[in-house]
């Protein structure tokens, strides 16, 4: 099976080399910062790995589906992410080896499809939490365990919730428009209970409580943030706030069309995707938006970056 790399610079320069090659440069003689993303860059939806001290990206998925939304397992070995087949009008839950090979579905997704597909491994590495829209046509959280097993909805079937996100000690955050308006919310899902086939769900706390949108909660590895993205004063900046909402405050002012914030293993930095220099492309910042760096070239439009765990080997 063969990859191609994509080298960021001042042009792009693709090469084929083959997976044991592309482990020697990606991560494994010279470890580096490694960030999965989406890309079209390839006239496709795909997902790409980055190696961002050498400005190398390795495309990961090469069929004809549209793959999106990576999430890391905690030992950084594997991707779960989330396979549309618009000609079949089907989605599939997938896992893969860190490298791209070895993809095989986990579950069937509903046909009636997914809004802003995605997925979060749990920080024990035993379950993932994705969303779907089911039957309802309500979008919720499911789980799953990583080898297909015990699949069950744990958000209630009201309104639509996007962007999981787990907390270091197994709670989860995630945006929800019960009604109308988009906040974040917390709930831990260990609560979740499931009584003569009737899943019983714990009420979500409120985190976020305004007139605007907010959406794509990341929680920082420590568990002492989260970051979001809201439209309050606007624009679509990037925010960070605690977890029970305090000391909320914006890292990015501006115009432009911040998405997808993603924390580093450390916590020290965010990745995220901008559309600051026109094309919408993966940047990092530290925390308190410091020293920006934009990650590649070009017209492309890419998303949801997400950092490989350091403990990956």
């Amino acid at each position: 099976m063969w990859r191609l790399l994509v080298r960021a610079g001042s042009g792009v320069t693709i090469g084929a080399i083959g997976v044991l090659t592309a482990a020697l440069i990606i991560g494994r003689l010279l470890p580096t910062v490694e960030i999965a993303f989406d890309s079209a860059r390839n006239g496709n939806i795909d997902l790409l790995l980055l190696d961002a001290g050498r400005g190398i990206a390795a495309r990961l998925t090469r069929d004809d589906t549209l793959d999106s939304g990576a999430a890391w397992s905690p030992d950084g070995q594997h991707i779960a992410y989330v396979a549309t087949d618009p000609q079949r009008r089907e989605q599939a839950l997938m896992v893969m080896n860190w490298d791209g090979t070895d993809p095989r579905r986990l579950t069937t997704l509903w046909l009636n499809g997914m809004n802003n597909a995605a997925a979060a491994w749990s920080p024990d590495g035993s379950q993932i939490a994705f969303t779907t829209t089911d039957d309802s046509g309500s979008q919720g959280i499911y789980l799953i365990n990583v080898d297909g097993t015990s699949l069950q909805r744990i958000t209630e079937r009201r309104g639509n919730v996007f962007s999981p996100t787990w907390s270091p000690d197994g709670r989860l955050a995630f945006a929800w428009s019960p009604v109308a308006n988009t906040e974040i919310y917390v709930f831990d899902p260990r609560l979740v209970t499931l009584l003569d086939s009737h899943t019983t769900t714990p009420k979500p706390q409120r985190v976020t409580d305004s007139y605007y949108t907010d959406t794509a909660p990341s929680w920082s590895p420590t568990g002492e943030w989260i970051a979001f993205i809201s439209d309050r004063t606007g624009s679509s900046d990037i925010y960070l706030m605690r977890p029970d909402g305090a000391d909320l405050h914006p890292i990015t002012h501006g115009a432009d069309r911040e998405a997808n914030p993603a924390w580093s293993p450390d916590g020290a930095a965010l990745a995220f995707v901008s559309n600051r220099e026109g094309a919408q492309t993966v940047y990092t910042m530290n925390t308190d938006g410091s020293n920006l760096r934009r990650l590649l070239p070009g017209t492309f439009e890419d998303a949801r970056p997400a950092w490989r765990p350091n403990n990956s080997s």
